[in-house]
């Protein structure tokens, strides 16, 4: 079976895709907000507009200022950084380890949508392939 980063990273790479296929590595932080309703992340005592302050402040960390730019970006290691946050938020009265475990396992792996990968092993230099 697969690592949880690796899942992670399908995970990641699916909302990616169907936000902008240009830039599959990035995330708008609108596309955060939407993973987060679709985990069950945004509840009554954790709403958007509170995610999305923190989407801010992981960016105005990442780029050493107050200023607050219009193309804030998230990467995969933002991803991962901000599930970690958000865990606490979710279930406060755990340890930060087992908050992680448990919004990974009860929310992100359970609800994300994610890429299948494909099983179908394609030889680049076949003959059909270089036609």
């Amino acid at each position: 079976y697969n690592s949880i980063l690796e899942e992670l990273w399908r995970i990641f790479t699916f909302y990616a895709l169907h936000a902008d296929s240009n830039q599959p590595e990035l995330w708008r932080p609108a596309v955060f907000v939407r993973f987060a309703k679709e985990c069950q992340i945004i509840s009554n005592k954790l709403l958007p507009p509170a995610i999305e302050l923190e989407v801010g402040r992981l960016a105005k960390l990442k780029l050493g200022t107050n200023e607050l730019h219009a193309s804030i970006t998230l990467t995969f290691t933002d991803f991962l950084k901000l599930l970690e946050v958000f865990a606490l938020k979710v279930y406060p009265k755990d340890s930060p380890d087992d908050a992680t475990q448990r919004l990974l396992l009860e929310n992100v792996l359970l609800l994300a949508n994610r890429r299948t990968p494909s099983n179908h092993k394609y030889n680049l230099f076949d003959e059909e392939a270089m036609k």
